[in-house]
């Protein structure tokens, strides 16, 4: 076989560099943070906190707590619904982060994906009520939240709208970054591009790359 491609073996390289995290859910069950820690394999982590409207994620509480006593950074996540009421949303997300003391050191992120929609919206709408969403978080925490979404999500309920720009994006896909962004987005803070094994957690877990330091998504 050949020597890999120069863009490839930049890229390469390049992810070696960058700071290592994770993100996860109930769906990791219940992550042994102390092993996590000890792996030397993460470097701040998000766990998600709440669903919607009304559903917390059970195991928010627990990951908080433990990362934080272990001296993991760790931030909290929201999956925004298009079919919930966003000041709804926004204040069942405070309620179980700021108002419990559970913000954590890292900027909060709005995870808007596939499943965030139900059927295909009014941009106009859709754009109106992430921003009514948005809007009392980022008035408590004087910066704008992080944006988890991907490409195909963007394009085809969200119209590539550069509307939310000054967020810093959090990018969902394996191919290099480098390829080309959307959404008026020049460059991005995360980049969410594979899967990894950790020890601590059953299973593979979403591995986050960090686009500059620590302080970049701390709060």
């Amino acid at each position: 076989m050949g020597a890999p491609s120069r863009p490839r073996a930049l890229l390469r390289i390049a992810r070696a560099l960058m700071l290592q995290g994770i993100d996860g859910s109930q769906f990791q069950a219940v992550i042994d943070w102390a092993a996590v820690k000890q792996s030397g394999q993460v470097n701040f982590a998000y766990a998600r906190a709440s669903y919607g409207a009304n559903y917390a994620d059970p195991d928010f509480t627990r990951n908080h707590d433990i990362a934080k006593l272990r001296e993991i950074p760790l931030g909290a996540y929201h999956f925004w619904l298009y079919a919930d009421d966003p000041i709804v949303q926004a204040n069942f997300f405070l309620s179980l982060t700021h108002q419990a003391g559970r913000f954590g050191p890292n900027i909060p992120m709005i995870d808007i994906e596939e499943g965030s929609f139900t059927g295909v919206p009014q941009v106009a709408d859709a754009i109106a009520a992430i921003k009514a969403f948005l809007a009392p978080i980022e008035a408590i925490l004087a910066k704008k939240m992080l944006l988890y979404t991907n490409y195909d999500t963007w394009q085809r309920y969200l119209a590539n709208t550069s509307a939310f720009s000054e967020n810093p994006l959090w990018l969902a896909q394996t191919e290099n970054p480098a390829d080309g962004l959307y959404g008026g987005w020049q460059k991005y803070a995360l980049w969410q591009d594979a899967t990894i094994v950790v020890p601590g957690i059953s299973g593979p877990v979403d591995r986050d790359l960090l686009n500059g330091p620590l302080s970049l998504i701390q709060r």
